[in-house]
């Protein structure tokens, strides 16, 4: 049987997607693809699904056990544009998730974090990525993954470890 693949998926334009095995080895992380829509940008639906599908193509046609989405809520103070952008960025990621049937789960970020032992300082989640999943450092990019790449890489592992009961 191939291996089976985890997905976390930091929502939102300047979110981000990663892929990791069972046995914890990263496949891909990138940024949320976007795309122009009339002076701002959208969450190119079309271009996550063809990654995820790239994904399993080239894994041999292994299947996604699970994808943990983070649920974020609006915060005080945010305004109502920005509290739609987001929610039409959700939606579209949860509409590609469901399209291509990926069983997909929801953490909250305290949650996730919480079980990683992490704050909200952004700089702990990228070196806790980079410690957990060896060759991240490097990974897209020479300087390592950005603080978004991090969570997303972080959201697979907390994904990998539900899946198999330790989390």
């Amino acid at each position: 049987m191939s291996a089976r693949l985890f997905l976390g998926i930091d929502p939102g334009l300047s979110g981000a997607l990663a892929v990791l095995t069972d046995a914890g080895r990263l496949v891909d992380v990138v940024t949320m693809p976007t795309e122009p829509h009339g002076k701002s940008r959208r969450v190119s639906g079309r271009e996550v699904r063809a990654w995820l599908e790239g994904i399993t193509e080239a894994t041999g046609g292994a299947p996604f056990a699970l994808c943990v989405l983070e649920q974020v809520a609006s915060r005080p103070g945010q305004g109502a544009p920005s509290i739609f952008t987001f929610g039409r960025a959700f939606g579209a990621v949860e509409g590609v998730l469901s399209a291509l049937a990926v069983p997909t789960d929801y953490a909250a970020p305290q949650a996730w974090k919480r079980a990683f032992g992490l704050t909200s300082d952004k700089a702990e989640s990228i070196r806790k990525a980079i410690d957990l999943v060896p060759g991240l450092a490097g990974w897209p990019r020479p300087k390592g993954p950005t603080h978004d790449q991090a969570e997303a890489v972080l959201l697979a592992e907390f994904a990998r470890r539900r899946w198999s009961g330790k989390s």
